[in-house]
């Protein structure tokens, strides 16, 4: 639900061309007339990354799962990949996330304010400053229509298969954290674990939506070391 102005940061000190780029429905794309799905977010990706020939990639919650979609479909497709927030991998969220978001959602849809603020509240550090971040999220999603984009998310599974995992080629960074009901630590310490050129980093509790410059420096590291992938030994 952030804009490229914010994630943008994330990459602000890794070398080379990057692109960055709208799902449907964000920014100044064209609003799909109803609910994303998985298959979309990741046909995105696919395409941007064949029409630019990016062998990189980040992708930050949504963005996430789409890249690791997209990577199912191809696994050649990048070489360096770092997903952030990852919500789901091989199944959908927990039944008891997915009634809390379907309650903010809902909240949303109906110009509740208050109540839509949930969907982003609890992914954020505690105190005043974040509750008015939350709270200013939720009200331009009410006024761009995203909560309409999101309404099927909580049924998103972007690799039900987790042995597809094994033919990735990209070396993977996962970036966790914890606290957070809707961008579980356990789905980013599965998803490192059955990827073989993958490692965690998981940063404070609530933080990866608002530490980017910490996380920036970490995905400096990352990519500008431009390391061949190696599976970790069994």
């Amino acid at each position: 639900m952030g804009s490229l102005k914010e994630s943008w940061r994330y990459s602000a000190g890794i070398r080379g061309t990057k692109v960055a780029f709208h799902f449907p429905g964000y920014g100044a794309s064209t609003h799909p007339g109803g609910a994303l799905s998985i298959d979309v977010v990741a046909d995105s990706v696919l395409a941007v990354a064949r029409r630019t020939g990016a062998g990189r990639a980040v992708g930050v919650s949504l963005g996430a799962c789409a890249v690791l979609r997209a990577m199912a479909w191809d696994p050649g497709l990048f070489r360096h990949v770092a997903l952030i927030l990852p919500f789901a991998f091989d199944r959908p969220v927990p039944p008891a996330v997915q009634q809390r978001y379907d309650r903010a959602i809902s909240h949303g849809m109906n110009a509740n304010l208050r109540g839509a603020v949930d969907l982003v509240r609890p992914s954020l550090p505690p105190g005043p400053r974040f509750d008015a971040i939350a709270h200013d999220i939720a009200q331009e999603a009410m006024r761009a229509g995203t909560f309409e984009l999101l309404s099927t998310i909580t049924t998103f599974a972007p690799v039900p298969d987790r042995t597809a995992l094994s033919a990735l080629a990209a070396r993977v960074l996962v970036i966790g954290h914890a606290d957070d009901p809707y961008h579980s630590l356990k789905v980013a310490t599965q998803l490192s674990t059955a990827i073989p050129t993958a490692e965690l980093h998981t940063v404070a509790p609530r933080s990866a939506l608002t530490d980017r410059t910490g996380i920036a420096r970490r995905l400096a590291d990352f990519f500008n070391a431009a390391t061949p992938p190696q599976p970790r030994r069994r």
